[in-house]
C-alpha cells in the first residue's frame, strides 16, 4: 500500500490534477479582486473615469482590465512547465500530509492560548516594575544624592 492511497481527510479522495486546478482558480479569483481595486485605486488617484458597464456596478473598465491581468497570470502559470511542475509536487506533497485531529487542535490551541497569558502577565510584570523605577525611583534617588 504506497502513501497516496493511505491519504485520509478532506483531500483524501481528490486527485493532484485536481488540486491543482482549483489552485489555479482560487488564484484567478484572488487576482481579479486584487487588480480589479488596484486599477480602480489607479483611476481614482488620476482621476480617469471609470464608468458603469451594461448597468452593472461592478463591470466596469477597471474590472475587466483586471480580469485581463489575472488571466494572462492563470495561464501563464498553468502552461509554464516549471510553474506547474512545482504546483503538481507541492499538491502531491500535500496529499501525504497528516492533519491533527479536532482533539489534537483543541489541546495545542488551549496550550498557545496560555502560553500567551503567562507571557504578557511576564511582559507586564517587568513593564511595569521598569516603569516604576524610571519613573519614580530613579528620579527620588537622583534627587536624594543631589541633597533636593
Amino acid at each position: 500500500m504506497d502513501s497516496s492511497s493511505s491519504s485520509t481527510g478532506l483531500n483524501a479522495g481528490v486527485d493532484v490534477k485536481k488540486m491543482v486546478g482549483i489552485a489555479y482558480v482560487a488564484l484567478g479569483i484572488v487576482s481579479v479582486l486584487f487588480f480589479s481595486s488596484l486599477i480602480e485605486s489607479i483611476f481614482a488617484a488620476m482621476r480617469w473615469s471609470n464608468p458603469t458597464l451594461l448597468g452593472v456596478e461592478q463591470f466596469s473598465p477597471a474590472t475587466l482590465i483586471g480580469f485581463g491581468i489575472s488571466l494572462a497570470i492563470v495561464l501563464g502559470c498553468f502552461f509554464n512547465k516549471k510553474i506547474h511542475a512545482g504546483s503538481v509536487d507541492i499538491a502531491t506533497e500535500l496529499k501525504r500530509v497528516t492533519w491533527p485531529s479536532f482533539a489534537e487542535t483543541k489541546v495545542s490551541t488551549v496550550a498557545v492560548v496560555v502560553v500567551s497569558i503567562v507571557a504578557s502577565l511576564i511582559l507586564f510584570f517587568f513593564d511595569f516594575v521598569s516603569s516604576k523605577i524610571m519613573s519614580n525611583w530613579i528620579p527620588a534617588l537622583l534627587n536624594w544624592i543631589s541633597g533636593g
